[in-house]
């Protein structure tokens, strides 16, 4: 495990071009670093933690300053984890992405009012995913997000040691505003 945490940080050229040329026939995701630096990083390599619930998977990890979210869900549109909402959306810290035409797109939203979502930064808190990837194979889209949680700020909810409930979620196309199509409710234990 520390083996696969050190490689997360690395940068080495063998790394980066191996991130580049992902295999193809793989639902493990390739990290990307919004910095030039990329690193390849199997589900395995950093699930400690996992869970399914109906047409969803969630596989996490926590460390001192990152948590690791690896979040399925069986559409071609877009996949979603909602953490800490108070009613329906309303203060939740949600991460949601999909893949279009090979591409990942994430982006790190918060529960703006019951049932609307904006970007963290145009509701004055920050992105916190600092590493992403995303794949779309067999009827099924999955996002990688790796989240520092060493800069909270006030639209940033989760992930204190402790039990949450969650939101999983999927929409049927690729953006970020495409109301749902699926939800599932899951109960996750972050351990410190």
């Amino acid at each position: 495990m520390k083996k696969y945490l050190l490689l997360l940080s690395a940068a080495g050229m063998v790394t980066a071009l191996y991130a580049a040329n992902p295999p193809a026939s793989s639902m493990e995701p390739v990290i990307e670093e919004a910095k030039p630096k990329s690193a390849k990083v199997t589900a395995e390599a950093v699930v400690t933690n996992s869970v399914t619930n109906g047409n969803f998977t969630l596989k996490w990890v926590k460390t001192k300053s990152y948590v690791t979210l690896i979040i399925k869900g069986k559409t071609a549109g877009w996949v979603a984890f909602m953490i800490g909402a108070q009613q329906k959306m309303k203060n939740g810290d949600i991460y949601i992405g999909y893949v279009k035409d090979g591409k990942a797109y994430v982006a790190d939203h918060f529960g703006a009012d019951v049932v609307k979502h904006k970007a963290d930064d145009t509701l004055g808190g920050k992105n916190s995913i600092i590493e992403y990837s995303g794949v779309e194979k067999d009827g099924f889209t999955q996002i990688a997000v790796k989240i520092d949680i060493t800069q909270k700020d006030a639209k940033d909810n989760g992930f204190a040691p402790g039990e949450y409930n969650v939101i999983l979620a999927a929409g049927p196309d690729d953006n970020f505003t495409t109301k749902h199509n699926q939800m599932k409710k899951v109960v996750i234990k972050i351990k410190e």
